[in-house]
C-alpha cells in the first residue's frame, strides 16, 4: 500500500523524486565550469594565466630545441655551399663594407681599428636584424602548424631565436679572426691600423651572447605579435633595419655626425648611443677592441642588461597577451 502522508516511506519517494528532476536539469555555466576543472579540461580559445602558460611553454622544449635545429640544418640545403653560407653571407657583407667604408669613404673618424670596427658591427647587427625578420614571420610562416595543433605560440618566435643563435655561433670564430688579423692589413695598405691582441676580456663574449639573445627574444615574440596578420610589413621591414643600421653606428662612429656641440645634438646624441642595438654594438667592441675611443665601462653591462631584460619580459607580456587571437583571426 502507498505511505501515509507524512510517513518516513512518503518523505523518501518525495526525496528521490526531487533528486531524479534535479538529475534532469541542466548544469549551470558555473557548475559546468567547475566540472570541466575538476576533470582536466580547459576552456578552448582562452588565453592561460601567465604561470600556466610558462609551464606549457617549458613542457615543449624538447620540441622547441627539435624544430630549431631542424630549422637551421634546412637553411641552406638547397644551395651548393649548403651551411657555409651562414658563415659566409656576413663575413661578405664585412668585407664589402669595410671596402667602402673603411677604405673608399674614410669613415673611421677617430677609430683605431676601422676593419675591427666595422666587421664586429655587421656581424653582432646581422645576428640581431635576423631577430626582427624571422620574428615577424613566425606566426604567418608556420599558419599550418598554428591551425592544425594546440600549443604555446612562444614556442615559434623562440624556436627562431635559437635558430638564429645556432647559425651564428660558428660565424663568431669568423669574426674573431678578422678582428685579430685586422691589425696586420695596415702593412699592405695606406692605413694606419692598430694591431689587436688577445686578452681575458675576449672571455666576455660569452655572458655578451648570452645578454644579446635575450634581447634578440624579446624583439622576436614583439614582432611576432605585431607582424601577425601584416603581410605588407614583411615589405618595409628592410627600409626600418636599413635605417637602424646607419643610426646605430654600425658602419661608422655615431659622433662622426652628431658631435654633441649644442643642446639638441647632445640629447641627439645620447638617444642614438643609448638605444639598445647601439648599446651592445659598443659592449662587443668595447670586449674586443681594446681602442682607446671605447674604453672599458662596467656601467656599459648594466645598459646592456637592463635592455635585455626590458625587452625580454616586455616582448613576452605584448605576446602572450594575444595567445587566443593567433591561427583565428
Amino acid at each position: 500500500m502507498p505511505g501515509r502522508p507524512g510517513t518516513k516511506e512518503n518523505e523518501e519517494s518525495v526525496t528521490v523524486t526531487e533528486n531524479r528532476a534535479a538529475a534532469s536539469e541542466p548544469l549551470s555555466s558555473a557548475e559546468a565550469r567547475a566540472l570541466a576543472q575538476q576533470h582536466g579540461l580547459e576552456e578552448a580559445g582562452v588565453r592561460p594565466r601567465m604561470g600556466t602558460y610558462l609551464k606549457q611553454l617549458w613542457a615543449r622544449r624538447d620540441f622547441i630545441r627539435v624544430f630549431s635545429t631542424s630549422k637551421a640544418y634546412a637553411k641552406h640545403q638547397g644551395s651548393f655551399l649548403g651551411q657555409m653560407w651562414a658563415t659566409l653571407n656576413p663575413t661578405l657583407n664585412a668585407i664589402i663594407y669595410t671596402l667602402i667604408f673603411g677604405f673608399i669613404l674614410g669613415a673611421d673618424r677617430g677609430v683605431e681599428n676601422v676593419v675591427a670596427f666595422i666587421v664586429i658591427g655587421v656581424f653582432i647587427f646581422r645576428l640581431m636584424d635576423n631577430a626582427i625578420s624571422s620574428g615577424a614571420r613566425a606566426i604567418d610562416g608556420n599558419m599550418q602548424l598554428v591551425r592544425s595543433l594546440r600549443f604555446p605560440r612562444a614556442v615559434l618566435p623562440l624556436a627562431n631565436v635559437i635558430t638564429s643563435l645556432t647559425l651564428f655561433i660558428p660565424t663568431v670564430g669568423v669574426m674573431c679572426l678578422f678582428t685579430l688579423a685586422s691589425g696586420y692589413l695596415g702593412y699592405v695598405t695606406d692605413k694606419d691600423l692598430k694591431v689587436i691582441t688577445l686578452t681575458w676580456h675576449w672571455l666576455e663574449i660569452v655572458p655578451a651572447l648570452a645578454l644579446v639573445t635575450l634581447l634578440n627574444t624579446g624583439i622576436s615574440f614583439f614582432m611576432a605579435r605585431y607582424g601577425y596578420g601584416k603581410p605588407d610589413l614583411l615589405q618595409v621591414l628592410p627600409f626600418i633595419t636599413r635605417l637602424l643600421m646607419y643610426g646605430s653606428g654600425v658602419l661608422f662612429p655615431i659622433t662622426r655626425f652628431v658631435d654633441g656641440t649644442d643642446q639638441t645634438s647632445t640629447i641627439v646624441r645620447a638617444i642614438l648611443e643609448y638605444q639598445p642595438v647601439a648599446v651592445f654594438l659598443r659592449l662587443f667592441r668595447m670586449i674586443m677592441m681594446d681602442d682607446a675611443t671605447i674604453p672599458y665601462d662596467p656601467w656599459l653591462w648594466a645598459w646592456a642588461g637592463g635592455w635585455a631584460l626590458f625587452i625580454l619580459v616586455g616582448g613576452f607580456i605584448y605576446f602572450w597577451a594575444a595567445e587566443e587571437r593567433y591561427g583565428r583571426d
